[in-house]
């Protein structure tokens, strides 16, 4: 199927999220389109699979100009996307959820019944198609939404960031995949902000931003690669980046330490024996993946884990919790909460969770209401547009959560922690979902932070640099080793 965008555009109330788009998508190819956060990327992709209409242009079929009023208008003309974040029913098992809709599709229930087995044991061999939803993890909820999509035997898939929950070996397979895909006469499109992907990966490059096609192929690369090297130039520095004129006490009696932590959850892999602390002015990182237990850690460290544990955490600051210095909890007898690492006045802590659509935010709320959750004063739509400037992000107040890119969403959410001038950071994927620009920016920024006394904790299933941290464990079958 051949795909031709004419003068394509989409305009919100306060950006033209793209202009005057002109592409074709050919059939037997892998595009991957690059671009910084809030470049259209995500625009695009909605507009492809009928989730938003253009402002204007047309969109062509085989050369016919057709219009996508839905999801379900453009499935029946053969386009589907995965999206980066999907949205699945959580008390129903996988195979359930891959079924759901195709009663709105020519396929038969048979037809997809013994198709399924196949489509998993290529793309993903490892998902359990009779798990509860709400048991399974990121990357296999993205295989769960990948299958229904294949299912549905489209002729132009589409991936919203679809890397964004894979580690290496499932990045790879992911893409192998899509080879084997379009040599069938299909077409895959790939929304990335992986330069490397695009280059190793893409037959075609597109480069847009701030909604303007820039470049094609390997001019493409080479200005996303630019754009990467240069960082994402910051006009000014936010208060909650100023130095503290008690940076040496801070750093003195500020520190988190976890000791001798073992905990089992049920549907979850397993901690052994963990120890780790951090300590002010020190950038801590702990990398794995899902199955060697970070999700498990990452609710620990969270005061997310609603299962008790052997072992004890102890905290201490000089901005005085609980009218003390400190304070140790026996993990056995009492659960560490977000409440606790915050602090009464919620300024101790900033936490920013791997699943920020429903941890950090949610999609049916407006941004003003994310990002006012600590904020006491009167003027609400002040103080978020202060933190939607810092953030650099093109959004309004009362724009809804819903329409924000995954990378716009993590600089929102960080600004709105770093506003409170914690003393604590626990950032979990920090890098997710940004582009090569924001992600060199971020890390300078968190390098930035530790040298200011801050004590930060990084949890990472990517490649997040180990050159400025301070201290680098590797999470593999539940247990830590200290690697740096």
């Amino acid at each position: 199927m051949l795909l031709t965008l004419e003068n394509l555009s989409q305009i919100f109330s306060t950006k033209v999220a793209l202009d005057n788009i002109n592409l074709t998508f050919e059939s037997n190819k892998i595009y991957a389109v690059l671009g910084e956060n809030g470049a259209g990327k995500s625009t695009l992709a909605s507009i492809l699979c009928g989730d938003r209409q253009p402002y204007s242009g047309n969109l062509l079929l085989n050369g016919k100009k057709s219009i996508l009023k839905s999801p379900a208008d453009a499935l029946a003309k053969g386009i589907v996307l995965v999206h980066q974040r999907p949205l699945l029913a959580e008390s129903i098992s996988v195979k359930e959820n891959i079924f759901l809709g195709s009663e709105n599709t020519k396929v038969s229930y048979r037809f997809l019944n013994a198709h399924l087995e196949m489509y998993r044991k290529q793309w993903a061999a490892d998902l359990n198609l009779n798990a509860k939803v709400k048991d399974i993890g990121s990357d296999f909820r993205f295989y769960t939404a990948l299958l229904s999509a294949l299912c549905k035997e489209p002729e132009i898939l589409i991936l919203d960031e679809p890397s964004v929950f894979l580690n290496t070996i499932q990045r790879k397979e992911l893409y192998e995949n899509l080879k084997e895909f379009v040599k069938n006469g299909k077409t895959a499109i790939v929304i990335t902000h992986s330069i490397d992907e695009a280059k190793n990966y893409a037959d075609k490059v597109i480069y847009l931003k701030k909604g303007t096609l820039i470049a094609t192929d390997e001019k493409a690369i080479s200005i996303a690669e630019a754009a990467f090297n240069s960082g994402y130039n910051q006009e000014s520095v936010p208060d909650s980046e100023k130095k503290s004129d008690t940076k040496t006490d801070i750093k003195q009696q500020s520190f988190i330490s976890f000791s001798n932590v073992t905990l089992k959850p049920v549907n979850r892999p397993a901690l052994f024996n963990i120890s780790f602390s951090a300590e002010a002015g020190q950038i801590t990182l702990i990398q794995g993946v899902e199955e060697s237990g970070l999700e498990t850690l990452e609710n620990l460290v969270t005061g997310m884990e609603e299962n008790f544990a052997q072992g004890t955490v102890t905290l201490s600051c000089s901005k005085d919790i609980f009218s003390q210095t400190s304070f140790t909890l026996d993990l056995a007898k009492k659960h560490l909460t977000p409440d606790l690492l915050r602090g009464k006045n919620k300024k101790i802590t900033g936490i920013i969770p791997s699943n920020r659509v429903f941890r950090a935010s949610n999609p049916l709320l407006k941004v003003e209401q994310i990002l006012c959750v600590y904020y006491e004063g009167k003027d609400t739509e002040k103080y978020s547009r202060e933190i939607i400037k810092n953030a650099g992000v093109n959004i309004t107040p009362e724009d809804y959560a819903s329409s924000l890119s995954g990378g716009m969403l993590q600089r929102l959410i960080l600004e709105r922690e770093l506003t409170q001038n914690p003393q604590f950071l626990i950032l979990c994927e920090p890098l997710q979902g940004l582009d090569s620009a924001a992600s060199s920016s971020l890390c300078k920024r968190i390098a930035k932070l530790a040298e200011e006394g801050k004590t930060i904790i990084v949890l990472s299933t990517a490649d997040f640099p180990k050159s400025i941290c301070n201290k680098v464990y590797k999470l593999s079958g539940g247990e830590l080793k200290n690697e740096k």
